[in-house]
């Protein structure tokens, strides 16, 4: 149960932190906007399009050698507007240690994410993932929880297309974790 509570105060701090960021705060215009509004032209209504709110992607990783790792993390995401999204990653790995005490195992799972850009190519990134496979030598498939907070950037390449790159770092720290920290992750991300 502690843990559950260490992660809600974690998220809470993070999203505190991200709406409270200088970017955030507006000021108001007290010039007597009620003349500024009888001249302005009515402007039309935007029509919504779900389409354009939807963010696709994901990382591609591989190493070999003595130790085999093979990763594919799709990723789908809702870009709520300019500075907020939320989003979901599947995942599989692979990997294989060799020597004395081999070991390999087949690894699934899924996380929730959520970026709040700071700047325009600049995110704060947080992220809630389970992963499902063999860690250890007991024999028996286990669910490690894994959270993440972290810094990233995102490279326009054109219209629809981006590369991010994210940096993180793991903080509920299990002696069963696979993670190399901080752990980068390089991806694309289009919108379609």
């Amino acid at each position: 149960m502690k843990m559950y509570r260490h992660i809600g105060v974690a998220l809470f701090a993070l999203i505190a932190v991200s709406f409270i960021s200088p970017q955030g705060l507006v000021a108001q215009d007290f010039s007597g906007g009620l003349e500024q509004e009888e001249t302005e032209a009515p402007q039309e209504e935007e029509e919504y399009s779900l389409k354009e709110h939807i963010r696709l992607g994901g990382n591609v990783g591989a190493q070999f050698g003595s130790i085999t790792f093979i990763n594919v993390s799709p990723m789908l995401g809702y870009q709520f507007n300019k500075r907020f999204l939320l989003g979901m990653r599947g995942t599989y790995q692979y990997y294989k240690i060799q020597g004395y005490n081999q070991l390999s195992s087949n690894v699934f799972g899924a996380s929730g994410f959520g970026r709040f850009f700071a700047f325009e190519n600049i995110y704060t990134h947080a992220e809630y993932e389970v992963l499902n496979g063999y860690f250890d030598r007991s024999g028996e498939r286990i669910n490690l929880p894994f959270l993440y907070f972290g810094i990233g950037y995102l490279q326009s390449i054109s219209n629809n297309v981006g590369i991010s790159a994210t940096a993180l770092y793991e903080v509920l720290r299990f002696n069963t974790s696979p993670s190399i920290l901080p752990m980068i992750r390089v991806g694309i991300v289009v919108s379609l």
